[in-house]
């Protein structure tokens, strides 16, 4: 059954798209923006995850702050906490000063997979 559904799907397909092609709107202006929720990042968030605070002793080959900067990083969504308040205070506020929004970091208190 497997085979024939994909067949089908690729047979299909094509005609869908070919119907709504001929309504002679552009893609662009058949689109329909979404409401966002309050929170949610904009279309033009760089949404970016560091999940500990990097570099964590000066051996630490890995940099949060350089890799947030080569994305183009505008937002911090997730972080554990390392457990040493004035650590991921200084962390948060470092990302802050680089121009970074840090909607609600996810911050697992008592929980630390620290590699």
């Amino acid at each position: 059954m497997k085979p024939n559904l994909t067949l089908l799907t690729a047979l299909l397909l094509p005609v869908a798209l070919a119907s709504a092609a001929d309504s002679g709107a552009p893609f662009a202006q058949m689109a329909r923006p979404w409401p966002r929720t309050n929170g949610a990042p904009k279309a033009s968030d760089v949404c970016f995850s560091t999940r500990w605070p990097r570099p964590m002793n000066p051996a630490d080959k890995w940099n949060a702050f350089q890799a947030a900067r080569e994305f183009h990083a505008t937002r911090l969504d997730w972080l554990y906490l390392s457990g040493q308040p004035d650590r991921d205070k200084a962390f948060v506020a470092k990302f802050k000063a680089a121009g970074c929004s840090c909607r609600a970091p996810h911050c697992q208190r008592g929980w630390s997979p620290m590699p």
